[in-house]
């Protein structure tokens, strides 16, 4: 983004988010995405990418169009696929995941730390699902 652009950006921010003590606790931050990433959020999580809290924080983010992505860093990945409108997630590390989608709920894990997930395991599927 040339300079006089992004400037321009901050000033009208600044106009329509006028800073408060607010912004002692947290800040505001443009995440660049991946030009196929369309982010329609079904679920969030920051997780360590490692068992037991080791190592930097992964963001996991679940996407209404039946993606999850995972982000490391400043690289973002698509971890799974295919998913049928992920309206939830959980973890505790990064190459397991638990997703909450219309049909089921689902044990997603990388298997082979590509940072891909090749295991799609139903855990519960206890419910009708309809068109109507």
């Amino acid at each position: 983004m040339p300079l006089a652009l992004e400037t321009e950006l901050e000033h009208r921010l600044d106009l329509d988010f006028p800073r408060s003590a607010e912004h002692l606790y947290y800040r505001l931050e443009t995440v660049p995405l991946p030009r196929e990433l369309v982010m329609e959020v079904g679920g969030m999580a920051f997780v360590p990418e490692r068992a037991g809290g080791r190592g930097r924080s992964v963001l996991l983010v679940a996407t209404r169009r039946g993606e999850l992505w995972a982000r490391r860093g400043e690289r973002w990945k698509l971890f799974a696929t295919g998913l049928q409108e992920p309206l939830g997630l959980w973890s505790e590390r990064a190459d397991e995941v638990f997703v909450s989608q219309r049909t089921e709920l689902t044990r997603l894990v990388d298997e082979d730390g590509d940072g891909v997930a090749e295991l799609y395991e139903p855990i519960s599927q206890g419910w009708a699902v309809s068109g109507g």
